[in-house]
């Protein structure tokens, strides 16, 4: 599959603002929103200057993707990086507590 040139430097846009926004929050969820904002804010600029740029709802898409991507790699990370599910020791131990006098 070919990717146009185009859509590859929204990729690489998207990529550069949500790992800049995670490396300094440490927030999968605000490197996420950082992405979708600049892809948004792009495609409105384009939508205002029509003479000069199209506005392209994939290059939005390009844009965003690489924040909710790496959104995704953070909770997957949180939830099994560490060798174990997390949550479910979580709930093991809420589940413990409940019946503790």
């Amino acid at each position: 599959m070919k990717i146009a040139p185009d859509k590859r430097l929204h990729l690489a846009a998207g990529l550069a603002v949500a790992l800049v926004v995670l490396l300094v929050t440490g927030s999968g969820e605000l490197a996420c929103v950082a992405a979708i904002a600049a892809g948004a804010a792009k495609e409105l600029y384009d939508l205002g200057n029509r003479d000069r740029h199209t506005p392209d709802l994939w290059d939005f898409i390009a844009t965003a993707a690489p924040g909710c991507v790496i959104l995704l790699a953070v909770v997957m990370w949180q939830a099994f990086g560490s060798g174990g599910v997390r949550g479910s020791e979580v709930a093991q131990a809420h589940h413990a507590s409940q019946f503790r006098a």
